[in-house]
């Protein structure tokens, strides 16, 4: 499962052996390293330019992967649509959303505080054992894309991006919300 969701991932965000500037910060396999220099400078990384793709993989699994507990994601389309939006959007955000949409599904909900832990994994996986499974899955796949639209909006009012820009975000972030089984 995770060779598979990476290799998704991977093609959405690009492995550019290159470095380039996105939104005034410098981007190499798709790493920010201003975002993630904490990280980066701990693994004896300084810049983006000696970012490798063994970071790139170490990054992957070390900094979303693991922590959003994506192997114990009981099914392949939600593991991937759970850990792409976490790495495009915030490990938080993309467990904050599972939460909401998994207690559509409760009698007693679980709290929607962004993190994977016990009480968040059973409902999950008591959803995704029952008949409400594909529903789970499609209604994520839904909030996942209202979220964008919303960050979208937020950019617009900021009047930091050209239309365009955002137009293309749109289209490339709805490419990204879909099913990989």
């Amino acid at each position: 499962m995770k060779n598979k969701i990476m290799l998704v991932v991977n093609k959405s965000e690009g492995l550019k052996n290159k470095v380039y500037k996105k939104d005034g910060k410098t981007t190499k396999y798709g790493i920010c390293y201003e975002i993630h220099k904490k990280w980066l400078n701990d693994q004896g990384i300084f810049s983006a330019q000696e970012i490798t793709l063994e970071i790139k993989e170490l990054f992957d699994n070390e900094v979303f992967y693991k922590p959003m507990k994506i192997d114990s994601i009981r099914d392949i389309d939600l593991a991937y649509n759970v850990y792409d939006m976490g790495y495009n959007s915030g490990k938080s955000t993309a467990i904050k959303i599972l939460q909401e949409c998994i207690n559509l599904f409760l009698d007693k909900e679980i709290d929607v505080d962004g993190g994977i832990g016990k009480l968040t994994l059973e409902a999950l996986n008591s959803v995704l054992e029952s008949s409400s499974k594909k529903v789970l899955i499609s209604i994520y796949i839904k909030a996942r894309k209202a979220k964008y639209i919303d960050i979208l909006q937020e950019y617009r009012y900021s009047k930091q991006h050209t239309d365009k820009h955002l137009m293309n975000c749109l289209i490339s972030w709805n490419r990204r919300c879909r099913r990989i089984a």
